[in-house]
């Protein structure tokens, strides 16, 4: 695994902003393929669009956790800053 990925413990996934169809990687991400999900997208746009949907999908998630513990105050910040983030991704088409 390369040094950068040893001092990140937290990357679940790492997105390539590419044009091309074909991606030649490098040996030493080639190794750690296997370790984190690699998604390829092919402008900015695509890129937006699953960052936002990443950020909906955390805040629900931490959401429904303070909830569940009966953290009202917190959950409704969390709910609050997914439906920010949802309205984000409509203007990026």
């Amino acid at each position: 695994m390369t040094p950068l990925f040893q001092t990140i413990s937290n990357i679940n996934r790492i997105y390539i902003l590419t044009q091309q169809n074909e991606i030649l990687w490098p040996a030493e991400l080639e190794l750690s393929r296997s370790t984190f999900e690699w998604e390829v997208v092919t402008n900015e746009n695509q890129l937006m669009r699953h960052l936002l949907t990443t950020a909906v999908y955390f805040y629900v998630q931490q959401g429904d956790q303070h909830q569940f513990i009966g953290d009202h105050g917190l959950a409704n910040l969390c709910f609050r800053d997914a439906i920010n983030a949802l309205n984000q991704t409509s203007p990026v088409d």
